[in-house]
Order: C-alpha cells, then sequence, then structure tokens
C-alpha cells in the first residue's frame, strides 16, 4: 500500500482521535443516551478538541481527493508521498494547535495542509 493511502487513513481516523480527547474523563455511560446536549456542556480543551474533530471531518473529503488525484494521474510517486506526509503532519499539529488553543499557529497548520492538498493537483 503506497504511505499515501495510510496517510489518508490516519487523518481519517484523526477526527475519532479527538473525539476520545473531549471524552475521555468525562463522559459517562448515561450521557451517550444524548450526546448532543452533552457536548453543549464542555468548556476549555474539550470543547476545541470537537472543534477539531469537525474540521477534520470536514477535510477528510478534500485530502482525499488530492490524494486520488494524485495516485490516479500518476504523478511523481516521491511528491505525492512527501505532500501526503505533509498534509497529515500539518492536521495532526493544527489539532494540537486547537487543543492547546493556539488559533494563529493552528491557522498556519490549516494553510499547509490545504496548500499540500492543491499542490498534488499539480505533481
Amino acid at each position: 500500500m503506497p504511505i499515501a493511502f495510510i496517510m489518508l487513513l490516519l487523518v481519517c481516523v484523526m477526527p475519532i482521535s479527538m473525539t476520545w480527547v473531549a471524552k475521555l474523563g468525562a463522559f459517562r455511560l448515561r450521557d451517550n443516551a444524548n450526546p448532543r446536549e452533552w457536548r453543549k456542556s464542555l468548556s476549555g480543551y474539550r470543547e476545541r478538541a470537537y472543534a477539531a474533530q469537525d474540521n477534520t471531518f470536514e477535510a477528510i473529503p478534500f485530502v482525499a481527493c488530492a490524494i486520488f488525484v494524485s495516485y490516479l494521474l500518476r504523478g511523481d510517486h516521491a511528491t505525492l508521498t512527501n505532500l501526503s506526509v505533509l498534509i497529515f503532519v500539518c492536521r495532526l499539529f493544527y489539532c494540537l494547535c486547537y487543543l492547546f488553543d493556539k488559533p494563529t499557529m493552528r491557522s498556519l497548520f490549516w494553510a499547509g495542509a490545504y496548500i499540500g492538498c492543491v499542490a498534488l493537483f499539480f505533481v
């Protein structure tokens, strides 16, 4: 399996990891009856973890399309690999910046991942 596909898989599981961060130690089984109400009660890093989850879910289609288009059009394999790793790393640090409330750095990592996706259409 190409490394680019592994990076895509990691981006796809990233939202669930943010959910775990938000719920760890605070979510009780009875909260599962109405999780959206429970989510409204969150603040701090737990609330930001859910925001990171939402944004990461929204990014998955663009990341997937960019990787698949580059792969299917037989883009340079090394460039595809490097850009997909860059996208994953940027998305990872994006989530960490969300958790630690670093909005400027978060925006820079978001832009890095976005530019990496756009670049995949031209390799």
